[in-house]
């Protein structure tokens, strides 16, 4: 399939370019220290109240909430502007963490938590939509190379900055770390990127069933898998209910979604393959991401028994890899890339693989290298799928659907690892061992390798070597 007709871009002078990058750079580094540092902060807030038992349901529905937020945005943006949007999902995701600074027991912690995450997933799809609308084709591959570095940065700041808090007893501020990244982009931001709508859409009725069927659907599967086997058996008629009804109000979304001429959930951006292969491998490989970020700091936490402050440096390896590789990755890819992308990304591929084999290997007294050792590796891998899929898929969409597109390509990522949280959780609960969580991401990423080795191919012959 030949790539479509590129739409206009969002005219402005390259000075006032360059300042609109930086702010969603900004952007981007202060979602992943937001992350981060409360991944490092949550399992010590819950010990201090009596809600570790919790600790993967809370996770699993904060993920649930951005994942649901996500497909939301395309939608929301055609009705009331990407800007718009954006501006939204920054507010509710900082009065939601304002809100955790006072809180004190178990409901509102995962209520706020929940709402938090839920403000992520309306902005971040808008981040890299507002880079397709200013910067050409062509150039895609640096500038989405760049947010990963700066993704990785704000990965870097946030534990640091978390560590030392929680050392010396600054627990419940860890939460708003993030906040200084937010607060220097939003000017340039403000001031540079108008209120626009994706072209060609906005019209027909608000599909409000394709909501609720994607709430009913998603819902149900992740309280299956969250809580069967521990609260109910899995054959239970709770268990069985569950089940009935996630399947059932997936398969009917489906199918009102692909008929709706104007739907919340745009399934039709799976009749393109390439983007097929990049949402089930991006859904797969966020289990690594969802690993380090939770399993592993609370292994390094209360079984190797270091401190915070350690624990908090288990994701920086994979941070630094992130920072250095992501700008390389992004200039060998952003020539010859339809040549270049699949033995690179088969690489990645094999690579995260990797980090989550040593993941198995660790033990109690295995040193705290091992975990250090696969998170570099896996930053490495990592970047890869972060800088290069987007254009790929983007190579064989139609420009009219990139919003769609993209968003429906993030809401992968939330939902790998929302089912990987609550699958994971679960046998946490079965066998009590967090390494069965890692044999669980070892899974997932060997399924993503496989997914890769067969889709990540170009099929057709383009006119032009990106």
């Amino acid at each position: 399939m030949e790539t479509a007709k590129e739409t206009a871009l969002v005219p402005l002078p390259s000075g006032k370019r360059s300042l609109l990058m930086i702010a969603i750079l900004l952007f981007a580094a202060g979602f992943q220290a937001a992350g981060y540092s409360a991944g490092v902060a949550l399992p010590i807030v819950l010990q201090s109240i009596g809600g570790m038992a919790y600790y993967s349901l809370i996770n699993a529905l904060a993920t649930l909430s951005m994942m649901l937020a996500m497909p939301l945005t395309g939608k929301l943006s055609e009705l009331f502007g990407i800007k718009t949007v954006i501006l939204f999902g920054i507010i509710l995701q900082t009065i939601s963490r304002l809100g955790l600074l006072v809180t004190q027991s178990l409901p509102p912690l995962m209520t706020l938590y929940a709402f938090s995450n839920m403000g992520i997933g309306f902005y971040i799809s808008g981040l890299y939509t507002v880079i397709s609308d200013v910067v050409e084709e062509t150039g895609r591959p640096k500038y989405f190379g760049l947010f990963t570095t700066f993704m990785a940065i704000g990965s870097l700041a946030g534990p640091l900055a978390a560590g030392q808090l929680l050392n010396r007893g600054f627990t419940q501020i860890v939460f708003i770390v993030y906040l200084p990244f937010f607060i220097l982009g939003l000017p340039f931001f403000l001031a540079l990127y108008p209120n626009r709508k994706p072209p060609g859409t906005g019209s027909g009725q608000f599909d409000w069933m394709g909501i609720v069927l994607l709430i009913v659907g998603v819902s149900a599967l992740v309280s299956w898998l969250s809580l069967g086997g521990s609260v109910f058996p899995w054959l239970s008629p709770a268990g069985l209910g569950l089940a009935v009804l996630a399947a059932v109000g997936i398969w009917l979304m489906v199918v009102l979604e692909s008929r709706h001429p104007n739907p919340t959930v745009p399934i039709k951006v799976f009749r393109c393959k390439k983007f097929t292969s990049s949402f089930l491998v991006s859904m797969l490989t966020t289990s690594f991401f969802t690993t380090m970020a939770a399993f592993a700091i609370v292994y390094a936490q209360q079984v190797m028994r270091v401190s915070p402050a350690v624990s908090a440096t288990v994701t920086m390896p994979q941070t630094l890899a992130q920072a250095v590789f992501g700008v390389v990755f992004g200039r060998v890819l952003s020539t010859k890339f339809q040549k270049r992308f699949r033995p690179i990304a088969l690489l990645a591929q094999f690579l995260i693989l990797a980090a989550t084999f040593l993941l198995l290997l660790a033990r109690p007294d295995t040193p705290i290298l091992v975990i250090l050792a696969a998170s570099a590796l896996g930053g490495i891998g990592v970047v890869v799928p972060q800088s290069s899929l987007m254009p790929f898929f983007m190579s064989d969409l139609d420009p009219r659907d990139y919003g769609a597109g993209i968003s429906m390509f993030n809401f992968a990522g939330s939902l790998g690892s929302c089912l990987y949280m609550a699958a994971a959780g679960t046998l946490l609960n079965m066998t009590g061992s967090l390494e069965s969580c890692f044999r669980l991401a070892f899974a997932f990423c060997a399924a993503a390798m496989c997914v890769a080795f067969l889709g990540f191919r170009y099929t057709s012959n383009p006119k032009t070597d990106l």
